[in-house]
């Protein structure tokens, strides 16, 4: 009966424990001695654990502690077993018997170290609200072992740092660097100012400025408390801040730092509306295509018009194709120039880093590169160029609305081009309600289209897919054979197009260059695909496709956004007044440099060129001009040109307008 109180006793403890991890501190007292038959089974289970026979030496542990739950050895078998289990992997075991330590009414040597072990079990399990009630409970005190006490306080910063609370980690900490030796003092300290300045938010930063224990951090706080203002473009307390600490903390990295923010701060006060900066591949393999777009900025100015009243002025900076130099050259414009936008580049990556500092500083940027989400960056962005989205949606509709296609397939490579245009063009398709009845991808840098082509059109998987048309075919083959007389030694073998192809759409789109297109289009006439138009990307808009894809892709149907043989009224307009003021036809660059630069510059004339930076922004995001080198130009939502694009066509071996119903005239 006795043996069946002690298991009760720890029975009903251990199910205390696990309904509540914690409890309130309770009067402990003295264990009991054990006796030498008791300490002789406690030798065994410590015997088995420093051996390293971990699973006996549980057992025995755990055996000694129901039956002598009392005694001033079973503290000791608690720790050991909760030891084992944390080796294990077993946190919720390890936490019951550490906290069998913490909550028991003995006085025990293990009190401490199992309070620790007890957090970091509940931690392990993501039990943080637990793990921080308990390890709470560590009260140090002149007698406390200091190594133990620097875990205490690390293990209570780690969890409210789990936990968001910055201020009450960096305490602990402190706390801790108090009782660590000499030489680890200020690595605490420094995981401290890590926290400081990475992991407090604006209203934590302030609410550590106005804290006695913080004092020590002061200088870092109000840094980092800068940049956050700065970085969400409240600059009048970025600069306050940054100001306070030129003052109060000279001589410091911080101050330094802090005044070349004061500095930038007040260029961007001082702007010049009349001012444009442009950033653009002047030099390297892409200097002819910067040169044409600048060429398209500067007539879009009027800058080379002697007619012109314009008093805009251009900032120009060669990016070298360089992010780091383009990036480099926003910060020059706004501080040197006091430009009041930034257009370029036509590069996606230095494209990308123009934005991002544009927006960072509150610089309208017009972006003239085809990087996609570009204008997520932030809604300082906009973008003046021929996006997949735009091309996807008017060859759709030109494809249903005006030539009456609604099945269609998809051939298209596996890379970043091609399941970008492919997705959207299927979207497109679904939206619009027709169809894709098959679609094929292929590898990048495929020569062979036949067995993607065979793919497609259902040639071959045949004996999975079509097995008995398959079978049927060869039946009246044979038939026919027989009928001819033709003995069976005798017979061929059969044809290997006995299984005709499976055209179930009215257009075929391939998005890929002309290259490919040249590979595919032939192959799909060899699998008997034939008569079936083809659908491309502005890619298709060059004379290679017709060297390349010959007689195959008449009627190919795609789009671009300058066509410089349209009868459009403003193209003529546009490229007789390049050509008169320049000497050579342009193309799309000189276009879209041209666009990007009427639009800016009609949005400061009708403001009478007094606008700050902000309200460029506002103005621009509802701005739309009659007179770009295609006809109207406007801005939509998502920050990004609309124009009209143009439907293209091959027609006697030539790229032609396809003039549709609306653009016909009646």
């Amino acid at each position: 009966m006795k043996k069946l109180s002690r298991v009760l006793c720890f029975c009903l403890s251990i199910s205390f424990l696990e309904a509540c991890s914690t409890v309130s501190e309770v009067h402990k007292v003295p264990a009991q001695k054990a006796n030498d038959q008791e300490y002789r089974e406690y030798r065994q289970a410590e015997q088995a654990y420093k051996t390293g026979k971990a699973a006996t030496a549980l057992k025995k542990f755990t055996t000694f502690i129901q039956k002598h739950p009392q005694n001033n050895l079973t503290d000791h078998a608690s720790f050991y077993a909760g030891q084992i289990y944390y080796d294990q992997g077993d946190y919720f075991r390890a936490a019951r018997y550490w906290l069998y330590i913490v909550d028991g009414l003995i006085i025990s040597e293990f009190y401490e170290r199992a309070l620790i072990g007890a957090a970091k079990c509940q931690m392990q399990m993501s039990r943080y609200d637990e793990a921080l009630s308990t390890i709470s409970r560590f009260h140090a005190t002149d007698k406390t072992d200091r190594a133990l006490a620097t875990s205490a306080f690390e293990l209570s910063s780690k969890i409210r740092l789990i936990k968001g609370d910055g201020l009450g980690a960096i305490e602990n900490l402190v706390t801790a660097s108090t009782y660590s030796a000499a030489n680890d003092k200020q690595a605490l300290l420094n995981r401290a100012a890590d926290i400081v300045t990475g992991n407090l938010n604006q209203a934590q930063l302030e609410q550590g400025l106005g804290m006695a224990s913080m004092q020590q951090f002061e200088l870092l706080m109000r840094y980092r408390l800068g940049q956050i203002l700065y970085d969400e473009k409240t600059f009048g307390g970025a600069k306050n801040v940054f100001a306070s600490i030129v003052t109060k903390f000279p001589n410091t990295v911080q101050a330094r730092n802090a005044q070349d923010y004061i500095n930038s701060l007040d260029a961007q006060e001082k702007t010049d509306a009349t001012v444009i900066g442009v950033i653009l591949p002047l030099s390297g393999k892409y200097s002819q295509m910067g040169y044409k777009t600048l060429r398209g900025v500067q007539m879009g100015l009027g800058i080379f018009n002697r007619n012109s009243t314009s008093p805009i002025r251009l900032a120009v900076i060669d990016s070298e194709g360089s992010a780091d130099i383009a990036r480099r050259g926003v910060d020059r414009l706004v501080s040197e120039d006091h430009v009041v936008a930034v257009i370029g580049d036509i590069l996606s990556k230095t494209a990308t880093a123009i934005a991002s500092k544009a927006q960072e500083l509150g610089l309208p940027c017009l972006a003239l590169a085809q990087k996609q989400d570009l204008g997520e960056v932030g809604d300082f962005i906009f973008r003046n160029t021929l996006t997949p989205e735009m091309q996807m949606q008017t060859l759709v509709d030109v494809a249903m609305r005006e030539k009456g296609y609604h099945r269609f397939a998809i051939i298209y490579p596996n890379d970043s081009y091609g399941t970008e245009y492919a997705s959207l063009f299927w979207d497109n398709v679904l939206n619009r309600g027709g169809e894709i009845t098959a679609a094929q991808t292929y590898q990048p840098e495929e020569t062979d289209f036949r067995d993607p082509i065979q793919r497609l059109v259902g040639t071959y998987y045949a004996e999975e897919d079509r097995g008995k048309e398959l079978q049927m075919r060869l039946q009246a083959w044979n038939k026919e054979q027989a009928q001819a007389n033709v003995p069976k030694n005798q017979r061929d073998k059969p044809p290997k197009d006995i299984l005709p192809p499976i055209v179930d759409f009215d257009a075929i789109f391939i998005a890929d260059s002309p290259k490919a297109v040249g590979q595919i289009a032939p192959m799909l006439a060899y699998n008997d695909v034939n008569n079936v138009p083809l659908l491309g990307t502005n890619l298709w808009d060059t004379p290679q496709i017709i060297s390349r894809g010959g007689k195959f892709v008449e009627n190919a149907l795609f789009v671009d956004d300058f066509f410089s043989t349209d009868p459009n009224p403003a193209l003529h307009k546009f490229t007789t007044e390049f050509q008169t003021q320049f000497g050579y036809m342009p193309d799309i660059f000189e276009s879209q440099g041209y666009d990007t630069a009427v639009l800016i510059s009609q949005v400061l004339k009708d403001s009478g060129y007094n606008l700050t930076r902000s309200l460029l922004r506002d103005r621009l995001a509802q701005a739309a001009v009659s007179n770009g080198s295609l006809g109207a130009l406007k801005m939509n939502r998502q920050r990004e040109v609309e124009k009209s694009l143009v439907p293209l066509t091959v027609q006697g071996s030539k790229i032609v307008k396809f003039e549709t119903m609306s653009s016909t005239p009646r």
